[in-house]
């Protein structure tokens, strides 16, 4: 019975290791699985991110639409739905 215990935790251990491995790791290609596309942006005046035309993105929760006249930006925290959009716009954009 206490080789049962040990074999449990050891493999909940192993678990939460591996899946903090895959959260790091997803992270370098968020943009791309986020469907942000520099072609689909333009940045204003201001520093802020508009689309140009109607588009989806997806974040952890799903897929959601941005449109033409809604801004990203820096100061407002340009994130939505736990993407930094405007973030990774000027780092991939600029």
């Amino acid at each position: 019975m206490k080789i049962g215990y040990a074999v449990l935790a050891a493999s909940l251990i192993l678990s939460a290791f591996s899946g903090a491995g895959q959260t790091a790791s997803a992270q370098p290609g968020a943009a791309e699985a986020a469907g942000i596309n520099c072609a689909d942006f333009r940045q204003k005046s201001n520093g802020s991110w508009t689309p140009i035309r109607k588009v989806t993105l997806v974040a952890p929760q799903g897929p959601f639409t941005v449109e033409p006249g809604e801004q990203f930006g820096i100061e407002t925290g340009g994130n939505l739905f736990n993407l930094k959009i405007a973030q990774i716009l000027n780092d991939r954009c600029r």
